[in-house]
């Protein structure tokens, strides 16, 4: 035991396991890609960004700086 906490053994798989995990968006993670994106030279794609009050907030400051920002509907 250390500092009274009990030890907790992970469970093992028995086989090698196959599995796809889709994780929700991050606000940062989003925020980042679309300044990244603005400062590239060329067109950029973004996918899987979380929708936010944050990020459009991001994407209006972007578009009021100059920069070219299409919106496509999700599929």
């Amino acid at each position: 035991m250390v500092s009274g906490l009990r030890q907790w053994a992970a469970p093992e798989a028995l086989a090698p396991i196959t599995a796809t995990v889709v994780l929700p968006g991050s606000k940062s993670e989003t925020n980042r890609a679309l300044v990244l994106a603005a400062l590239s030279s060329g067109p950029s794609v973004i996918t899987g960004g979380l929708e936010a009050r944050d990020t459009h907030l991001m994407r209006d400051a972007l578009r009021t700086l100059g920069v070219d920002i299409v919106e496509r509907e999700a599929a």
